[in-house]
């Protein structure tokens, strides 16, 4: 799988605005699909860039009963969601 790729996020925001990501979908070239569901958020950073403002989450996930680490990032310019690192 090639990294960054667009993926398909469930999120939810907070009162104050927060991003919350409950889970997310990546799917492949070939057409498969994996829906991996995100355990709980270690780390936000917010970047306020005028070009290219976004917030980076890094992540502990579930993915086929396996314990994984991953990046995934919010565009706030296009409104997409990139995976950028799953270990």
């Amino acid at each position: 799988m090639l990294l960054p790729k667009i993926i398909e996020v469930v999120s939810y925001f907070t009162v104050n605005g927060e991003i919350k990501p409950i889970r997310f979908r990546i799917t492949e070239d070939d057409g498969y699909s994996e829906v991996v569901r995100i355990k709980r958020v270690l780390q936000k950073d917010m970047v306020k860039s005028k070009v290219d403002p976004h917030v980076v989450f890094r992540c502990e996930a579930l993915v086929n009963d396996s314990r994984k680490y991953l990046v995934i990032k919010f565009d706030m310019k296009s409104c997409r969601w990139y995976l950028y690192s799953l270990k």
